[in-house]
């Protein structure tokens, strides 16, 4: 019934997804002042709470923020524009001197560039071979000149459409940060009273980690973008704050910003100096900037703040250009890290975390099954050296051995892994624990002996032979017997030892059944004796086992290994009791 209502559901969450990607993109015009609105409110509200913690009233803080923003966004376009109206008119008069660098490239490269330069410039002259050829038809498309009326018609819609998109998303701005506290009131009564909890957490991080994303990345942004024009301006390139600028504002782009910003002036530069050691000096100052931010800065101050993997951010920065364009690209870092923060608090948008998050999910124990399913026995090791470093065996066979055993043995009994990758997984495990078995032990004269009994098959055994690990500090003497033995022998085996304390190692539902058979052998023969029920991974509901032992009072069950080393030091005082005793009878 369940698996029915998984496979019914899946096309319904497909097609969601789907509609909800389509209206995003048809609903761009009006998405994307609405996006941008809200990012800049996070951008913002931390100074607008500053401004209020001063005792200056909610509303004023925010028309004082907000009227601040503007007169700099409206100083920056005054110079960017007039830095832009000077370079138009510069650039004519370094067309020759881009004509002889780059006729000079190809002089080092034996000619070839050169030929290709000489090539270039002949295209267009008449072919002196031609001179018999009838002339060709000349064709030629005349198009209507524009009127006036439709010039001035493009340029006022052109305007307009500009003026009221930032209207728009300045008075977006102004409610957003007014009215923040009713808008995740409504959020909270939109999901519902009863995920207040969830609803709280969600907002509060996503605010938090895009806020902290974005003032950090903006001071860097522009810290690097004075660098640039303070390094253009030294060298004495034209319109330096407009380069500067630009390479501020790109660097929100990933990865590929800061080099489109780089372009421009690095050519420029060219244009303007007839050798080349200020223009590589230039680009000398921009690849250290750029590895100094990338390598130090970034995971130092706000690598971790955004939280996204490497290739999400890739994944993200071509969605969201394919869906909104180049809005979408200036846009995409912090968008993807509100879909993160929601993925990790909406249990059915999990996934979002999963492929998004700078951390793996993935336990240690997963990941040394998976190395040994894909039989690559040397990352495996890799995997056990490195939690050995830091943990002591027990702790090594407890939380990485262990686990990734019941797990094998779970897919092999409900036919999710075959034979072949069962067999493979117990032979590298095996190869595991023979390394941990090579390390030296301090020899001491056994006190009890204990029998340790494989209720089925291989991995049973294999976890005897990780409890043999978890003991082998204490003074036991430990015989494992082989999992093909039948329940007969194995029992002889207890009583010939003969054995202070059994140990029953069941590993799965199918385990579990032989270790109850087994059970109910060794107290026909041995009433008295000790046992320790082994069910390994179970947790709190070992498949009945539990149950059908309730009974018998000399019988515990554990589930880890710490929990087996803690009742077997406890019955060894016990156990020392009954032999002396024993002996004096």
């Amino acid at each position: 019934m369940n698996g029915s209502a998984r496979v019914s559901w899946t096309p319904l969450k497909v097609l969601a997804g789907l509609a909800i990607v389509g209206a995003l993109y048809f609903a761009r015009q009006v998405l994307i002042p609405v996006a941008v609105a809200l990012l800049v409110s996070l951008l913002l509200g931390p100074v607008v709470q500053g401004l209020e913690r001063l005792r200056i009233p909610r509303v004023p803080a925010v028309l004082i923020v907000v009227a601040l923003a503007l007169a700099l966004l409206g100083w920056m376009g005054f110079v960017v524009t007039s830095q832009v109206s000077d370079l138009a008119g510069q650039l004519p008069q370094y067309k020759d001197r881009i004509r002889v660098k780059a006729a000079s490239i190809g002089e080092p490269l034996g000619g070839v560039l050169g030929k290709a330069y000489d090539a270039l410039q002949d295209i267009g002259k008449p072919d002196p071979s031609g001179a018999a050829k009838a002339p060709p038809v000349p064709v030629r498309i005349v198009e209507t000149p524009p009127t006036p009326w439709e010039v001035i018609s493009y340029l006022l819609s052109s305007v307009i459409r500009t003026l009221g998109a930032f209207v728009l998303v300045t008075i977006l701005v102004a409610f957003l940060l007014v009215f923040h506290a009713d808008l995740r009131d409504r959020a909270v009564l939109l999901f519902g009273v009863h995920r207040i909890n969830i609803t709280t957490q969600t907002i509060n991080e996503a605010a938090t980690s895009v806020s902290g994303y974005l003032l950090t990345q903006s001071a860097v942004n522009l810290v690097f973008g004075l660098m640039i024009g303070t390094t253009l301006a030294v060298l004495g390139v034209p319109s330096f704050v407009l380069w500067g600028c630009l390479a501020a504002v790109l660097r929100f782009i990933p990865y590929v910003g800061p080099w489109i910003g780089f372009a421009p002036p690095f050519l420029l530069t060219l244009a303007v100096y007839d050798g080349w050691s200020r223009p590589l000096a230039f680009a000398s100052v921009v690849v250290c900037l750029e590895l100094a931010i990338a390598n130090v800065v970034e995971p130092v101050f706000y690598g971790k703040r955004a939280g996204l993997s490497p290739l999400a951010l890739i994944i993200a920065a071509v969605f969201w250009t394919w869906l909104w364009g180049n809005s979408g690209l200036l846009l995409a870092v912090p968008l993807t890290v509100c879909l993160e923060v929601l993925g990790r608090h909406v249990p059915s948008l999990g996934f979002l975390s999963t492929m998004l998050a700078r951390q793996t999910v993935v336990e240690p124990h997963v990941r040394f099954y998976q190395r040994l399913l894909a039989m690559r026995s040397t990352d495996a090791s890799a995997l056990v050296e490195a939690h050995r470093r830091r943990a002591s065996v027990l702790e090594v066979c407890d939380e990485l051995l262990l686990p990734a055993l019941v797990l094998a043995e779970q897919d092999f009994q409900r036919g999710a892994l075959e034979p072949d990758g069962h067999a493979a997984v117990l032979q590298g495990m095996e190869q595991v624990l023979e390394d941990l078995e090579e390390e030296p032990v301090a020899p001491a004269k056994p006190s009890i002996r204990l029998c340790c009994l494989p209720a089925a098959g291989r991995g049973d055994e294999l976890a005897c032979r990780m409890l043999a690990l978890a003991l082998a500090d204490l003074k036991i003497g430990l015989d494992i017997v082989a999992a093909a033995a039948m329940t007969s022998e194995k029992v002889e085996r207890v009583e010939r030892l003969p054995a202070d304390l059994a140990c029953i190692s069941a590993l799965n539902s199918a385990g579990r059944l032989q270790a109850w058979h087994l059970h109910k052998r060794l107290r026909r023969r041995l009433p008295d004796l000790p046992l320790l029920a082994c069910t390994w991974g179970a947790g709190e509901d070992p498949d009945g086992l539990a149950l059908w032992l309730q009974g018998d009072s000399r019988v515990r069950t554990v589930h880890r290994l710490s929990e087996a080393r803690r009742e077997i030091e406890q019955l060894i005082p016990e156990v020392r009791l009954r032999r002396q005793a024993a002996s004096a009878t």
